[in-house]
């Protein structure tokens, strides 16, 4: 119901505007036969055109049954019940918003949602700042042409015509050519349509708090990951420091999010037993919907998938996680030859390779490894959020050393990966960088000896990267494929430029993989462009400037460090791998 609210509200609100602008409306009444006019019509005609804008913006938070927006509809839908009621020709358009209004009366229980009650302080701000530009711009540009004004051209009337120049309402000062005052008058008018906007926006947008987890969710998820952790190669990266927990009532399940955008994104598959998935999916839907979040799970399995259909969302096949299996793992035979040769000419360079458990790196050791990390990384940002730790180092975590000798002997590191735990018997690859000097083949190099040396370690099992839409290019590619899986593979490629699509599919095609299918869930396909940009803002392959997460109260990431902004005071505190790095 909501959402055929808002859409009623969307079109009534154009409608409104149109009204305003053309044709120019004035607000008369006939009190004993005379005709009185209670309002000019330039002021009617703005105060119309504002105020359909201002149903327009609330109609996206009245789809998300936002409180906030429900007050602004229904405080507008007053005013313009008021001003219809002096349009003796609007008759219909009076019925209609009374009738809108009284719906919204009656759909009031509904509209229960949050919106980001610390922003209240820069919608003022904001608005006065645009304000302030739109004062500037007009007493410049009546300064600029004074020798064309009429009437009073003193700085004080000039003054007052630029204030109620806002309102749409003619001042003191005139300009002599008529295009010129009503360039003059629509610009005043469009920085308070920007007023309106801006403003709308800040009130009405949904929190998006800094990360943040208590102690006993914290301990609830690392008790789940020690019990439930060999169920999912992503579950280690549950422990990220910018997701925020969700747990189930029973404490069997809990689910790690992060809030971008207003979308609430889910990482992987819960954590627990998947029958106990469906209470923790419905408390993070619950939440979501009294926070006005759009719910969205990025990289999660077939099972999980099926969970989260089963509680309403949609479910999209988004790429492959490339498995291997370990202990079968072998260079021998003809389609390992290419990888073969990669990893001979590498070892006969004198490149050495060394498997070590984190906790076997004195703190010297690491200290120098996490440098390098950093110096080796491309870009400021770690990139990651469902298949990334989001840091070096971590309990359990294994780190794979290429090192080079130097010329007094001393082995010299060109390269590392990084594995966390999946479950006793698994690695699940997180980290990959190397020196830009080092050899070609340096990653293939490492990845072929740690899974020669994983039995040592009782490992049988290691998750790769992810390959985003690869059965995309596996379609492209085979013999008699139709025109558009050619078209749509060939598209992709040129994706690849940017985000490596093409190239992660072939690096992990030349290990013989498993492929396993990972999905993205959401709410409806309207959501879905919010939901993507949502995902590759997580992902770090986008990135909002850093003022503008600050104004919407994100958590700040600089380097590899989270810098927690003061939280909301309107949320219960509840809580792609990559190869170019």
């Amino acid at each position: 119901m909501s959402r055929l609210i808002a859409l009623c509200a969307g079109l009534y609100g154009l409608l409104t505007m149109a009204r305003g602008i053309w044709p120019v409306h004035h607000l008369q009444q006939e009190l004993l036969g005379v005709r009185v006019h209670i309002v000019p019509g330039p002021v009617g005609s703005a105060l119309t055109v504002g105020l359909g804008a201002a149903i327009v913006l609330v109609a996206h938070g009245l789809a998300r049954r936002k409180r906030r927006a429900w007050q602004v509809a229904a405080g507008v839908l007053g005013v313009l019940t008021l001003l219809d009621a002096f349009r003796p020709k609007d008759f219909d358009s009076l019925i209609v918003s009374v009738a809108l209004l009284l719906l919204l009366v009656a759909c009031r229980p509904q509209f229960t949602g949050r919106t980001d009650a610390t922003l209240r302080g820069s919608a003022a701000g904001a608005s006065a700042v645009i304000l302030a530009m739109g004062f500037l711009v007009g007493m410049v540009a009546m300064g600029a042409d004074r020798q064309h004004l009429v009437g009073d051209t003193g700085l004080g009337a000039r003054a007052v015509t630029v204030l109620r120049g806002f309102l749409g309402v003619g001042g003191p000062v005139r300009f002599e050519a008529a295009h010129r005052q009503a360039q003059f008058e629509l610009t005043l008018v469009a920085f308070t349509l920007l007023v309106i906007a801006v403003a709308g926006y800040l009130l009405l947008r949904a929190a998006e708090p800094a990360p943040f987890r208590t102690p006993a969710e914290q301990a609830a998820v690392t008790e789940l990951l020690e019990r439930h952790g060999p169920r999912d190669s992503l579950g280690y990266f549950a422990l990220r420091a910018d997701k925020s927990v969700v747990v189930s009532p029973t404490g069997k399940a809990a689910i790690t999010y992060r809030v971008i955008t207003g979308v609430a994104m889910v990482s992987a598959d819960p954590l627990g037993e998947p029958d106990a998935w469906p209470p923790a999916i419905a408390a993070y839907l619950a939440l979501c919907r009294r926070n006005s979040w759009v719910p969205a799970v990025l990289g999660c399995s077939a099972e999980g998938a099926l969970a989260f259909r089963r509680q309403g969302l949609s479910v999209l096949e988004i790429g492959d996680e490339a498995l291997v299996d370990a202990s079968s793992f072998s260079l021998e035979g003809r389609s390992m030859r290419n990888v073969r040769q990669m990893v001979n000419r590498v070892r006969r360079n004198g490149y050495q390779v060394e498997v070590r458990r984190i906790e076997q790196l004195s703190g010297d050791e690491l200290g120098v490894l996490e440098e390098c990390a950093a110096r080796w990384r491309i870009g400021r940002l770690e990139r990651g959020y469902s298949m990334a730790l989001g840091r070096f180092g971590g309990p359990g975590c294994v780190i794979v050393i290429a090192s080079s000798a130097e010329p007094d002997g001393s082995p010299r590191p060109r390269a590392l990966l990084q594995f966390v735990p999946w479950g006793n018997d698994g690695w699940s690859l997180d980290l990959m960088r190397r020196d830009p000097a080092a050899d070609p083949g340096m990653n293939d190099f490492m990845i072929v000896s740690a899974l020669q040396q994983a039995g040592q370690f009782g490992i049988s099992r290691v998750s790769l990267n992810f390959a985003m839409l690869r059965q995309a290019f596996a379609q492209g590619e085979r013999l008699g494929a139709g025109w558009a899986a050619r078209g749509w593979a060939g598209l992709l490629r040129q994706l690849s430029r940017w985000f490596q699509l093409e190239s992660l599919y072939r690096f992990n095609a030349k290990f013989g993989p498993t492929w396993v299918p990972r999905y993205l869930c959401f709410r409806g396909i309207a959501s879905l462009p919010r939901v993507g940009y949502a995902a590759m803002e997580a992902e770090a392959f986008v990135q909002r400037p850093v003022a503008l997460k600050r104004l919407s109260g994100r958590t700040v990431v600089s380097g590899d460090q989270l810098v927690p902004l003061p939280r909301t005071s309107a949320l219960p505190r509840t809580s792609t791998r990559r190869l170019a790095d």
